[in-house]
């Protein structure tokens, strides 16, 4: 149903975790084999064994982030890039590419144009998150010696998201080499800095929009196929599509006074963290407004006659006319709370330099994550409301608005749906919605169809690795995920 973010310790980097979603888990004694249950048979001649090696070749290349841009090594970068070159011949031959903000990509695959359809736009990210110092012993293989062992990959990257990177070449590759021709025009963007930003990501969207280009339709990750158990509904295989992100805003809360030595307080004067604390406790007394994203509407009534439990499934399988039942349920949850609301979190403060000061000034940092319904504008109003005290200042940073929602009405979605299941013909596919952030919300202003979904049951099953210790894929999910973006692409584009 999309992801939740953690802080991971490490300085600028963040921890995503499959959100398994407000409904209850439940468990099977037998849970369903997605291998047995896919049913496509298509290109037995791809080479799965040269897909494995060029997985394990581009771990090894330290794609690093870091949210100091002065800090970030962009010598691995131009490694990988003269990799890509050599392991992939015919995509660069064939295709057009333009290195945007120092270390971000842009390919051009042309077509033919006898479709007349607007160009399509896939997407990954080079960099990955560093490792947490103090745990590199932990790893059962070194995280950036690429190990092929026990059936997997291993490796910083293996899910997030060198897998889709290396299968998006890998698929662009095996068609050109079929003598495959689109019939319009396919981009592939590859920003360098996800994990910190996606200033990259901004700077490619920015050139197409410079370069008059409209594109039909945008996949990146967000969503991706999971055993229903995740999502309380433990007979069937679930496809999220995820349609939009969620917003994110930091305000900080500031109040002043006059300070001095803690042992001569001023009488009756609330220090400038007393005010501060009297705000956060306010803000956090007033949570803001609940409400049910249309995006997630959809995912509860897709999922709604394969849950499991008995209330959810007759609530969910008549919305939108027991809308407010579901919500007062999904609230009592953390990840159901973030579904329905903008989320409220105090997450720092300051205030003076030693124990026997009085603070002249105190701070404290609230974040929150917007959905739909609510903007900037409208949070800040609603926190000065809540505090009700203009002494406080409130200044907002690292601001973003929730991205728009994409439809599931649009020939693109059908066309992921319909691939899906070629793939899966009994998984049930339910729109949802993210709750951190992708490189894709970058494209909206050129884009109207935007789907973040990425064709790896590991994203799911491994989720607890990403960004943490033992990263690593299945080469059988590793495979699968390169031959659905064959079928994709050769369905979107002949």
């Amino acid at each position: 149903m999309g992801y939740r973010l953690r802080e991971t310790g490490v300085p600028g980097t963040m921890e995503r975790c499959p959100a398994i979603g407000p409904i209850p888990k439940t468990r099977r004694a037998t849970m369903i084999d997605q291998n047995k249950a896919c049913a496509f048979t298509g290109y037995q001649d791809f080479n799965e064994d040269a897909m494995v090696e060029h997985l394990s070749e581009i771990i090894k290349i330290k794609t690093i982030a870091n949210r100091d841009e002065s800090l970030i090594d962009y010598v691995p970068y131009g490694v990988l890039r003269d990799y890509l070159e050599k392991t992939y011949p015919l995509v660069h031959q064939n295709c057009e590419r333009v290195i945007i903000a120092k270390a971000s990509m842009l390919y051009r695959w042309p077509g033919n144009g006898k479709s007349g359809k607007k160009p399509m736009l896939l997407m990954a990210h080079q960099d990955v998150v560093p490792v947490t110092p103090g745990t590199e012993g932990d790893w059962k293989y070194p995280a950036f010696d690429g190990v092929v062992a026990d059936g997997h990959v291993w490796g910083r990257g293996a899910i997030d998201m060198k897998n889709m990177l290396c299968a998006e070449f890998e698929a662009m590759e095996y068609l050109m080499q079929k003598g495959f021709v689109p019939d319009r025009d396919i981009y592939l963007a590859l920003g360098h800095d996800e994990e910190c930003g996606g200033t990259g990501a901004m700077a490619v969207a920015k050139y197409m929009a410079d370069q008059g280009i409209e594109l039909d339709f945008v996949m990146d990750e967000g969503g991706e196929p999971a055993h229903g158990e995740e999502h309380g509904a433990s007979d069937v295989l679930v496809a999220s599509i995820a349609l939009f992100e969620k917003g994110y805003c930091d305000i900080h809360m500031i109040a002043n006074s006059a300070g001095g030595h803690s042992s001569q307080p001023k009488p009756g004067e609330p220090s400038a963290l007393a005010k501060v604390a009297k705000a956060i406790l306010a803000v956090e007394a007033n949570p803001l407004p609940t409400s049910l994203p249309i995006a997630f509407e959809k995912f509860y009534r897709a999922l709604g006659p394969h849950l499991d439990d008995p209330q959810m499934r007759a609530i969910c399988t008549d919305l939108p006319n027991r809308r407010d039942e579901l919500i007062a349920i999904l609230e009592k949850t953390p990840q159901g709370n973030a579904t329905v609301r903008t989320t409220t979190a105090v997450t720092q403060a300051w205030g003076s330099p030693a124990p026997n000061i009085l603070p002249q000034k105190a701070t404290a940092s609230v974040n929150f994550r917007l959905n739909p319904r609510d903007t900037i504008e409208s949070l800040m109003e609603h926190v000065r409301n809540a505090i009700g005290d203009d002494s406080i200042q409130l200044i907002p940073f690292e601001a973003r608005e929730a991205s728009k929602v994409s439809p599931t009405d649009s020939p693109a979605f059908a066309l992921i749906e319909e691939t899906i299941h070629e793939f899966y013909p009994e998984m049930v596919v339910a729109p949802g919605g993210v709750f951190g952030g992708t490189d894709s919300r970058k494209f909206e202003d050129i884009c109207p169809n935007i789907y973040k979904f990425s064709p790896f049951f590991d994203t799911s099953v491994y989720g607890s690795t990403m960004h943490a210790t033992n990263e690593r894929i299945s080469i059988v999910d590793l495979v699968r995920g390169a031959r659905f973006l064959i079928r994709l692409l050769e369905k979107a584009a002949s």
